[in-house]
């Protein structure tokens, strides 16, 4: 019976660091996510995109360069997203290089809505 339970001690360790790394693995993504942001003054869009937790990716578009802005939900799992009123944002500029691709930003249509009415209009821009 001993030997049973002995043999059985190890794959409870390796179960555990397993259990271990995946938790680690599930820390570090989260933390990379949360830092994502997407900062919105009233000359540019700015995101913040964190690769890893040593390396970030800025991009900002110009608000007078912003073409389109876009909200997409493709699938099942963005469905779901979706109704908990989280979405990706896309925004165009001018250029083909200038865009901005923001996932799963948390009211989308707000934040859509809140940049448009923000940019800037022939009316504002002669003045």
């Amino acid at each position: 019976m001993n030997g049973a339970i002995a043999s059985i001690l190890p794959y409870g360790h390796i179960l555990s660091v397993l259990i271990m790394i995946n938790i680690l693995i599930y820390i570090y993504t989260s933390l990379i996510y949360w830092f994502d942001k997407l900062v919105i003054t009233s000359e540019r869009v700015i995101h913040v995109d964190w690769i890893t937790l040593t390396h970030k990716k800025i991009n900002d578009i110009v608000l007078r360069d912003i073409k389109q802005i876009n909200i997409e939900n493709k699938g099942i799992i963005d469905d779901l997203i979706s109704f908990l009123n989280y979405g990706t944002i896309e925004i165009e500029g001018t250029s083909t290089v200038d865009k901005i691709t923001f996932l799963e930003a948390p009211k989308p249509y707000k934040i859509k809505c809140w940049i448009s009415k923000i940019l800037p209009t022939p009316d504002r821009q002669s003045n």
